[in-house]
């Protein structure tokens, strides 16, 4: 007699019901992942990876200025169309000295020609280094009374010529050490090299020796009724020219006002300042928007640059002391043209006539609300680092400019406003992550766990019925009985 076991009837009686619902055989139960295996972390890894990359560009995806290029492509294309115009200098009254602040030589200049002038502004920029500030603002300040044909009071006469024996001074110790390099060893000039440096020295001795001394020199013997000779403002302006490219150089963007900016600064304001209008609206380079100022600004730089958009804020503040007697500005905070969040600041130096009386920022202590549409013709300088109104660093585009046109009646296009857009807070942008990873994870391994596993097990009742068809002979005896079975069974075996 054959007996079998519950476990065995239990085994086959699921297999019978697997059989019947899929027509295969058994299949062995897949066991879980070893979740202590490389294999499994890294494809773990790569999933949770996989989604937080996901909700980083849907983070992303939600800034407007990531998508306005398509917008502005047509803005882009019709500026460039104006700017090949406004920006020709086949115009008569295009200025190019006005339309590029500190206008380098062109590309078509002679090599002779540039080796010149990138010596001229290595030495000034040496010659900046070795002087205080208040010396530097001397030697502004001078120039700015040669230029003008204006001679300075006995005080600062003198302090011109202990500025000038300074600065010749330096001038002989940087041509000593150029002549040093082209002749050392260690160099390792060319023939061809050492015989442009040699030419370039010759030219900057030259010039020093014989022109820019001279000029030099004369300024002390100004006098209110003596006009400037014209080879000496010719020197003027040339040296004013080198320090306009190195004032242009020492700009750098995302960061407050600083000394090293007012270089530039104020040589800006006083071109704007004494450039016609007819002639600045001739000499426009470009008219970009608002994406561009804010990602390309070493390409707008110095550049004459037209702008539009609706006047958002403004107010006045006070200036510094200065040589252009500049009492205040005018600040400007615009929404420009085209859309975009990025606001355009400007500061100029006077309204348009009948402009609203504007309070001071730093007496009155409050700013004007508007929403007049203008028109800004100037220089960009730099993108400014300055407070917003919670608190918050921002850094916007600044332009410098004499003073803009006014457009009351006019009103700006409706566009799309990125401040609808839902903004997440930040620890929102970390657990909302974390969480979807852990459920990710959890979900994988429940999935991978119970995979296998048939869909209804079988039930006791099943059970007892499937047991209750069996013959008796086809059961195990309990096991009282089958242990008294076995006692007979051997007593009787003699």
């Amino acid at each position: 007699m054959h007996f079998r076991s519950s476990k065995s009837i239990r085994d086959e009686d699921q297999a019978v019901g697997k059989d019947a619902r899929t027509g295969q055989g058994a299949g062995k139960r897949r066991p879980p992942p070893n979740y202590f295996s490389r294999k499994v972390q890294y494809k773990l890894f790569a999933l949770v990876a996989l989604l937080m990359t996901v909700v980083i560009m849907m983070d992303k995806v939600r800034d407007p200025d990531l998508f306005r290029f398509f917008d502005d492509q047509a803005a882009v294309d019709a500026n460039s169309s104006t700017n090949a115009s406004s920006g020709s200098s086949a115009h008569p009254l295009f200025d190019p000295q006005l339309a590029r602040f500190g206008n380098p030589l062109p590309p078509t200049a002679s090599q002779a020609s540039r080796d010149l002038e990138a010596t001229h502004r290595t030495l000034w920029t040496a010659i900046l280094k070795k002087l205080t500030s208040t010396e530097q603002q001397t030697l502004v300040d001078t120039l700015y009374r040669a230029r003008n044909g204006e001679r300075g009071n006995d005080q600062q006469q003198t302090r011109w010529w202990e500025l000038y024996q300074k600065i010749d001074l330096l001038y002989q110790k940087y041509e000593q050490q150029l002549m040093l390099s082209i002749h050392s060893t260690t160099t390792a000039l060319t023939p061809e090299q050492k015989t442009r440096a040699q030419a370039v020295l010759g030219q900057l001795r030259t010039r020093w020796t014989q022109s820019l001394r001279k000029a030099f020199l004369d300024i002390l013997e100004t006098t209110p009724d003596m006009q400037t000779p014209e080879a000496n403002q010719a020197e003027y302006q040339f040296i004013q020219h080198i320090l306009d490219q190195i004032g242009i150089s020492r700009i750098d963007d995302h960061t407050v006002f600083r000394n090293s900016d007012n270089l530039a600064w104020f040589r800006m304001l006083e071109s704007l300042r004494t450039a016609a209008a007819d002639r600045l609206q001739a000499s426009i380079l470009v008219t970009p928007n608002i994406l561009e100022l804010s990602k390309q600004q070493d390409t707008f730089r110095g550049k004459l640059i037209s702008m539009r958009g609706e006047v958002r804020k403004a107010y006045r503040v006070q200036a510094p002391t200065n040589q252009l007697d500049i009492p205040q500005y005018y600040v400007l905070v615009i929404r420009p043209s085209g859309g975009g969040t990025t606001p355009l600041i400007v500061y100029c130096l006077q309204p348009p006539s009948g402009f609203p009386s504007l309070p001071d920022k730093d007496i009155d202590r409050r700013t004007a609300n508007m929403n007049d549409v203008v028109q800004v013709t100037g220089y960009f300088f730099k993108s400014w680092a300055h407070n917003g109104a919670q608190g918050q660093m921002f850094s916007s585009p600044l332009m410098l400019a004499n003073s803009f046109q006014w457009l009351p009646h006019e009103k700006m296009a409706t566009t799309t406003s990125a401040q609808s857009v839902s903004q997440l807070p930040v620890w929102a942008i970390f657990v909302i992550p974390l969480i979807l990873a852990v459920g990710f994870t959890a979900s994988v391994y429940l999935m991978s766990r119970w995979k296998g596993q048939t869909a209804t097990d079988t039930s006791p009742t099943d059970i007892s019925q499937h047991l209750a068809g069996l013959s008796d002979d086809e059961v195990a005896p309990p096991t009282r009985e089958a242990l008294q079975q076995l006692t007979e069974h051997d007593s009787s075996v003699p």
